[in-house]
């Protein structure tokens, strides 16, 4: 594989809002999961679930939204536990230096990877 350019943002502790209905949407050709996605992206090559209340191994990469930033959607590491999100409360906080990769769900569909990061 070769080696890709790190894209992703680092984030406080802070609230996130899980995004439920993504798992139909596929990451690149890069990536087959959107795991895969994430540790390619961020660096991260073992991920722990960002969720501040856990610390186990994340198997799912989780399309979020955070709260602060509005209508842009991220990619972030989570546990088996911590996905799909709650149906009467998807937000949850995130620990202090989660990266999060950036992922534009619509326009990552029509016009390719780096369009959906850079619009």
């Amino acid at each position: 594989m070769t080696e890709q350019e790190l894209i992703y943002e680092t984030l406080g502790e802070e609230k996130v809002k899980h995004l439920g209905g993504t798992s139909d949407y596929i990451p690149n050709p890069q990536a087959k999961t959107w795991i895969e996605f994430y540790k390619i992206y961020s660096g991260d090559s073992n991920p722990i679930c960002c969720n501040i209340e856990c610390n186990q191994s994340a198997s799912i990469g989780a399309h979020i939204k955070v709260d602060r930033i509005g209508n842009k959607y991220y990619i972030v590491p989570v546990c088996s536990s911590h996905n799909p999100p709650r149906p009467n409360d998807p937000s949850w906080v995130v620990k202090k230096g989660t990266r999060a990769v950036p992922q534009n769900l619509k326009k990552s569909q029509e016009k390719g990877f780096w369009a959906s990061i850079f619009g």
